[in-house]
């Protein structure tokens, strides 16, 4: 939105293309995260001076190469971020799972009163907080021993203060393997120790529902196919370029709605 809004500012004719049905992006994520609220005021005042700047919005539309070819704008701006990381987890298609992505945009939601989050970076322990002021209790687990991704230590060390006392399970050193549904609903995740000990046995942990937190990877196939037909210049930005912090996001879009 802030690359559409600068440069309709600056007097381009501009077009807003979203596949989903609101703007916001991953930003709609964080409004759900306690204590980051305040990023619904960014979005309501970004969808505020887009419609009076005059950007035409077109919400629950997918571009694809043939629309671009169709419309032959004199620039594309790719701002359609990144994608969940799912590992095929053998098992995985029988039980009960979503991804903290959709959980937090309201696409998803857990119903059942625990949950097994796989993923200890930002993004896992924002949900294990989000789930528990909803009643439901959460282990979460990691491979690696860092936790927290790119918080910086103070809002870490608060926010792991925040987990433990809503009685949240974090555990590092847990890589999960597989999945197993027993055929009357009752899921087994099965993990081993990490790093990998020779003989070690595997570790059965009892789940309901299953939410995955690995981070999110960019989808490039969209600008490799509007370079590869040629036309106007392709600019890619925000998490479509690499994962990154919202604000990051913002200020990318700005400089290059100044610049094209």
């Amino acid at each position: 939105m802030e690359a559409a809004l600068i440069a309709a500012q600056r007097g381009h004719k501009v077009t807003l293309y979203e596949r989903d049905n609101s703007l916001g992006g991953r930003l709609r994520e964080a409004v759900a995260v306690p204590y980051k609220e305040e990023f619904a005021d960014l979005i309501r005042y970004q969808k505020v001076f887009v419609d009076r700047n005059g950007v035409n919005v077109r919400l629950n539309t997918a571009v694809t190469p043939e629309m671009a070819a169709e419309e032959s704008p004199d620039v594309i701006i790719l701002a359609a971020g990144a994608e969940p990381i799912i590992p095929p987890f053998p098992g995985q298609e029988e039980i009960r799972w979503t991804t903290a992505y959709d959980l937090l945009d309201g696409k998803s939601e857990v119903k059942t009163e625990t949950a097994f989050i796989v993923g200890a970076g930002t993004a896992g322990l924002e949900t294990a907080e989000y789930l528990a002021l909803r009643g439901a209790s959460s282990t979460v687990v990691k491979r690696k021993p860092e936790v927290g991704g790119k918080l910086d230590p103070l809002a870490q060390a608060v926010l792991l203060k925040r987990l433990e006392s809503l009685g949240v399970d974090v555990r590092t050193g847990v890589e999960v393997i597989r999945v197993e549904n027993s055929g009357e609903g009752q899921t087994t995740v099965i993990a081993r120790p990490y790093p990998h000990r020779e003989n070690s046995p595997e570790l059965r942990l009892l789940a309901e529902t299953v939410v995955i937190a690995l981070g999110l990877s960019p989808d490039k196939l969209l600008a490799e196919k509007l370079e590869a037909q040629g036309g106007p210049q392709v600019h890619t930005i925000g998490d479509y370029v690499e994962p990154r912090e919202a604000l990051e996001a913002v200020l990318e879009g700005f400089k290059i709605g100044y610049k094209v």
